[in-house]
């Protein structure tokens, strides 16, 4: 039997944590995969020559595509040429035009253009020979912000990229040196970063910790500018690093922090980094969230708090400087769950089920 193959298309990253580690699980299951990165910037009418071109070439040597993540304006092109090509075309569904442009963004966009957002995601999730998104949870935040029919998606969870699941060696500490709490991350709304900042604030005349915010994005200005307004001392901002340099980064940390914001996305996303922290062995701290029950078991794999709630981080924070031996036990309970359930391979499993059912 002949290898099976896809085809990744769209503007986007090849090397984005989301279609690393599903690139990884289908290639360890057997699977070939091509990227075809569309140039970005193209409005839609620019698009549709370079994608027919794309799809052609690729359709050849392919069994399937798969329109990556955050492409969602171009799948409907996408799916009809694959039709025209009789080729079984897949939507990385892991955000919505309406979740993003109106729910996440916070904006009020004119009727019509909202109205236009949910029309084309219940066109995509209708017309697609598959559609995918990460959590049950986002499935079902689907069906009541476009009345999609969410029966039609798979759940595809977020798994954690390899590079994070190499052998660490553990890093020496001195008996006094300050335990490191640590948040990397792109600095979304919906992490919370304002959150953190204030639990930092009530932990600053504690000298058992130090801080580190790593990562660059929409809220970092602002959360250096909070950091200042507060005082935080042993607080560090720094640049994103390469990927090796961040491993070893997070290798370091004491205590891993998640994302706190109260928003509607928080309640259905797991983010990459929390399954990276988990995997290095790393005790962490996120906001409660019916996701996180759907990966992880609270107080066994992490702890949670609720979210918006600095007070409430601050104590959890300093109750793991005070219990070594319940740092120890979540650092190994998640990073065990995360290995058994969330590898590149295991991952990819629903995808693999998904794909063969597309091509027969």
């Amino acid at each position: 039997m002949s290898q099976r193959s896809v085809c990744y298309l769209g503007a986007f990253d090849p090397a984005a944590t989301r279609n690393r580690v599903i690139r990884a699980g289908l290639e360890a299951r057997g699977w070939k995969v091509s990227m075809a990165p569309l140039p970005t910037g193209l409005n839609l009418r620019q698009s549709l020559p370079v994608l027919w071109r794309t799809m052609r070439r690729e359709a050849r040597a392919c069994d399937a595509l798969i329109v990556a993540e955050y492409n969602q304006a171009l799948a409907p092109l996408a799916v009809g040429l694959g039709r025209l090509l009789g080729k079984p075309v897949l939507v990385d569904y892991i955000v919505g035009l309406y979740e993003s442009r109106v729910v996440d963004s916070n904006v009020r966009e004119r009727r019509w253009r909202s109205r236009a957002y949910r029309a084309l995601d219940a066109w995509n999730l209708a017309t697609a020979s598959g559609v995918f998104t990460d959590t049950n949870c986002h499935k079902a935040a689907f069906l009541e912000q476009i009345g999609a029919p969410a029966r039609r998606l798979t759940v595809v969870p977020v798994g954690v990229g390899p590079e994070w699941l190499a052998a660490i060696p553990p890093v020496e500490k001195e008996p006094d040196e300050p335990l490191l709490v640590q948040f990397y991350g792109n600095f979304n709304p919906f992490h919370g970063t304002e959150v953190i900042l204030r639990a930092l604030s009530w932990l600053n005349t504690d000298e058992r910790f130090r801080f580190e915010m790593i990562g660059r994005g929409p809220r970092h200005a602002a959360a250096i500018e909070r950091a200042h307004l507060l005082g935080i001392q042993r607080l560090d901002f720094i640049e994103p690093p390469a990927l090796p340099d961040l491993i070893a980064m997070v290798a370091r940390a004491d205590i891993c922090l998640g994302v706190f914001a109260r928003r509607t996305k928080t309640d259905y996303v797991v983010p990459h980094r929390i399954l990276e922290c988990l995997a290095l062995g790393k005790p962490l701290i996120t906001a409660e969230s019916a996701a996180i029950r759907e990966y992880f078991a609270p107080g066994e794999d992490l702890i949670t708090v609720p979210p918006s709630n600095p007070g409430d981080l601050a104590r959890m924070i300093r109750r793991l400087a005070e219990e070594p031996a319940l740092r120890e036990r979540l650092a190994m309970t998640g990073a065990r769950t995360v290995r058994r359930h969330y590898t590149p391979e295991q991952a990819v499993a629903p995808l693999i089920a998904l794909l063969e059912r597309v091509t027969g």
